[in-house]
């Protein structure tokens, strides 16, 4: 089995324009008609051949969310994020078919542990490439904004 490499560029530093309502860039449009702005990046990563550090699985994950590329619902209040990158390989090449499980809390710092809102998961393309719209998560005690991610391997 192929040692999984999820890069999740410059997110802290997107993470930390949007808190501090930094310049928008001309990112994609958003996906929901709002008066907030929103958070792109486009950073070029390189492929090192070292292994993304293990993190514990972070809390509230629920297995079954729906397969989606956007995590924003209509009304959802919070800035619009784009969030792009590869799973790649140790060797660096691009793994296709790899189940990515994203979660996060709402702009206001909690979770939905009833349902499937601001859950979901897709497979990355030929390429190893992955898009997800979202929304900036808010703060919660103890942790900065961040989004959770679980990579599976294909099959």
């Amino acid at each position: 089995m192929a040692t999984i490499r999820l890069r999740l560029a410059a997110f802290l530093g997107v993470l930390a324009l949007a808190a501090c309502g930094g310049p928008s860039s001309t990112g994609p449009t958003p996906i929901a008609t709002t008066s907030s702005p929103t958070a792109t990046t486009s950073a070029a990563v390189g492929c090192s051949g070292q292994p993304t550090p293990s993190e514990t699985e972070g809390p509230y994950f629920k297995a079954g969310s729906p397969r989606r590329t956007t995590l924003v619902e209509a009304g959802m209040a919070g800035t619009r994020l784009s969030l792009t990158g590869r799973v790649l390989s140790r060797d660096c090449a691009p793994l296709a078919g790899v189940k990515l499980d994203f979660w996060q809390a709402n702009a206001a710092g909690a979770y939905d542990n009833l349902g499937y809102r601001l859950r979901g998961n897709q497979l990355t393309d030929a390429d190893g490439r992955y898009a997800l719209q979202t929304i900036v998560p808010g703060l919660y005690p103890g942790r900065t904004e961040h989004i959770h991610v679980k990579a599976q391997p294909a099959g």
